[in-house]
């Protein structure tokens, strides 16, 4: 199979009609998928792209969630390049009234009836907040309370990748003490831990390992810390991430140890994990670690 682009400069469609927009839409998701880095490069380098950009913006508040949707898909692989996050952020730092509507658009989109356009939107937003620029952004909208909820609400969605993708926005989110004191503040900031918590485990789509990093980084917070551990599950956060921790999936292990050594930095979570079940396995596990980092550091193992 062939991109479109090399055929047709289905871009300028974007600006014309309704009908031929959305067809552009539609051939330029599938472009994404066959080339995605040529697809990007054509549509940057393209002397049209800024008014493309504002195209896509606009497409984000259709009624139609599948328009809406390819939109937020779009502008979110854009932005997973170096010059295509640059591009987009610039759009949310404009003065053009459109982007007022950008992040509310995005919100909205997350309570959609259509399953793959609430993926897109919260993979969107997950993609944004991983820049300083992206995520001070989402901080300072005035909607940012109601995105975490209602990305905290995505957190048990059958959609595995949906669920990932809600996990990763509010890991990245705490990635900035702003970003913590957002979640803890929220008032019903029991309910966004609870869900973590819960989230927890080792999954194909990442959403464990997102959240264990989301709760390392609660813990490394005094305030966050305290509220973990006087939750009623808190016995089963030191148990899942253990768990994780002693799992063969490196990217879950290695964000559980990042959240059990948080947790252990206070007395009271000291105690917790020392009267935990797991307790012996997860020394045994944390001292094999450590012997094979030893080792490959001496060069006796590859």
């Amino acid at each position: 199979m062939t991109a479109h682009w090399r055929d047709v400069d289905y871009f300028t469609y974007l600006l014309k009609d309704l009908d031929g927009a959305c067809s552009a839409l539609e051939y330029m998701v599938d472009d994404l998928h066959l080339d995605k880095d040529h697809t990007v490069s054509i549509f940057l380098d393209h002397a049209g792209s800024e008014d493309f950009l504002w195209s896509l913006v606009k497409f984000l508040g259709n009624t139609n969630p599948r328009v809406a949707g390819n939109a937020a898909y779009i502008l979110g692989t854009l932005a997973e390049s170096e010059s295509g996050r640059r591009r987009v952020i610039s759009l949310t730092e404009s003065r053009h009234d459109e982007r007022m509507r950008i992040l509310p658009d995005l919100v909205y989109l997350l309570s959609s009836t259509d399953s793959e356009s609430v993926m897109n939107a919260a993979g969107t937003i997950g993609t944004l907040a991983e820049s300083d620029e992206g995520r001070d952004w989402l901080l300072r909208e005035s909607c940012t309370q109601l995105m975490v909820e209602k990305v905290t609400s995505l957190l048990t969605n059958e959609n595995a990748w949906t669920a990932s993708n809600a996990a990763l926005v509010l890991a990245r989110l705490t990635i900035s003490e702003r970003g913590c004191e957002l979640l803890l503040d929220n008032h019903f900031n029991k309910i966004i831990l609870s869900q973590l918590i819960c989230s927890l485990g080792t999954d194909e789509a990442g959403r464990g390992m997102n959240a264990a990093f989301a709760i390392g980084r609660l813990c490394d917070i005094t305030k966050g810390r305290t509220m973990l551990l006087t939750l009623p599950e808190a016995n089963k956060m030191v148990t899942h991430l253990a768990n994780m921790l002693c799992s063969d999936d490196s990217g879950s292990s290695k964000n559980a140890c990042f959240a059990i050594s948080c947790l252990a930095a206070s007395p009271e979570g000291h105690e917790k994990l020392l009267s935990n079940s797991m307790c012996d396995r997860v020394m045994n596990t944390l001292a094999t670690l450590c012997l094979l980092r030893t080792l490959r550091l001496a060069g006796l193992l590859q």
